[in-house]
């Protein structure tokens, strides 16, 4: 069996020098990604292809969420829109990766390996764990090693073979929502009149439970949170 092609997409509202970190995290991972899909939203220099966030060991689409500058940021059109490029490149795997998040050295290795998963009811929902860290990653810090440099309040680190059934769609935040293609195309995708960033991985998982599906939390490859420097406006997205 061939192995999943992977993406991992983000969304980015002027989060410049955390997209940098993370595309540096990127190519430190155990495994490569085949596809990173940024789309910008009320971004000028990222949609203007003005940022080093490209890397020859695999393709970068960058792509642009409509937005109404006086109004919420698109994240769930964006969300969307990154997705089907994704599926139309071909892709199995997506990793909705938001622009404030470092992954971690295994979240692509970990995610391939736990999607192709058939012992839960599909679609699944995936959620990879969050981890805090107790201050921003300056230029020039490296982003290895950053499970050292968590926030003494974080939760206990999941174990690499932790893997929990979650009964309720709240419980889904915060983490990093991963699912197969066939999965995104058996939901509506995120949903574009839901406000504010956790309510809208929630109100996903609540689609993939309408769709008869599964919300599973998993270990073994954590994502790091950096201080956010720019406010993201609240969204529906539309």
């Amino acid at each position: 069996m061939s192995s999943p092609r992977v993406a991992i997409l983000t969304t980015a509202h002027d989060q410049h020098a955390e997209l940098l970190h993370q595309v540096e995290a990127i190519a430190l991972g155990t495994a490569i990604p085949v596809l990173h899909v940024l789309v910008a939203m009320d971004d000028k220099t990222l949609g203007k292809r003005q940022l080093p966030v490209t890397s020859d060991r695999w393709e970068t689409i960058v792509r642009t969420a409509r937005t109404d500058t006086r109004g919420p940021l698109p994240i769930a059109a964006a969300r969307n829109l990154a997705a089907a490029t994704a599926i139309d490149e071909g892709c199995d795997v997506l990793i909705f990766l938001d622009a404030h998040l470092i992954p971690g050295p295994r979240l692509v290795q970990v995610a391939a390996a736990r999607t192709g998963s058939s012992r839960h009811t599909a679609p699944v929902l995936w959620i990879g764990e969050v981890r805090a860290l107790e201050a921003p990653v300056g230029p020039g810090q490296p982003v290895h090693g950053l499970e050292a440099r968590t926030r003494q309040d974080n939760p206990p680190l999941l174990p690499s073979d932790y893997e929990s059934v979650l009964a309720e769609p709240s419980a889904v935040s915060p983490g990093v929502p991963v699912i197969r293609a066939e999965g995104f195309r058996a939901t509506d995708g995120f949903p574009l009149a839901t406000t504010g960033e956790l309510d809208l991985d929630t109100a996903f998982a609540a689609q993939v439970r309408s769709a008869g599906g599964t919300l599973v939390r998993f270990g073994g490859g954590p994502s790091y949170q950096q201080a956010q420097g720019v406010q993201r406006r609240g969204h529906p997205a539309g």
